[in-house]
């Protein structure tokens, strides 16, 4: 069946989209935890709302903004954008690349970097809110 742009690959459909074509805004529902494992292009931003978590996995090179207005943000592949975290939501790496900016704008907001994979950003880092150290995901020994 044809839609859209053309054939439906269900087997890249399930891990979310694939292009930003607009804005998109991510609603993520608390309690639930999404993943967008695709390489997503476009030139579209990307706004994360909802008390949920949403992991972006894939190396991104959509060309607007990323940012954070609730909930959780996890990235362990990079994005091609800056990152603004806003209110009370968390950026979490898992070995993540920021090509770009990261703002962390209020001091409720909260960064959580994983032990052993870190977070890389290639512009400037903007830090006012909390910082929190992950243990990796086998468990870390100090």
């Amino acid at each position: 069946a044809l839609y859209g742009w053309g054939m439906v690959n269900a087997a890249k459909a399930i891990k979310g989209p694939g292009q930003f074509a607009s804005n998109w805004a991510a609603n993520v529902t608390s309690g639930y935890d999404s993943t967008f494992s695709n390489d997503i292009s476009g030139s579209g931003n990307l706004t994360k709302n909802g008390a949920g978590r949403l992991t972006l996995s894939g190396n991104n090179s959509y060309a607007g903004g990323t940012s954070i207005s609730d909930g959780v943000l996890a990235l362990s592949g990079s994005v091609r954008s800056d990152v603004l975290v806003l209110n009370s939501a968390t950026f979490e790496s898992r070995g993540g690349t920021i090509n770009g900016n990261y703002s962390l704008v209020n001091s409720t907001g909260t960064t959580a970097i994983e032990l052993g994979k870190g977070l890389t950003v290639t512009g400037q880092a903007s830090l006012k809110g909390n910082l929190l150290l992950l243990p990796e995901a086998a468990g870390y020994t100090v």
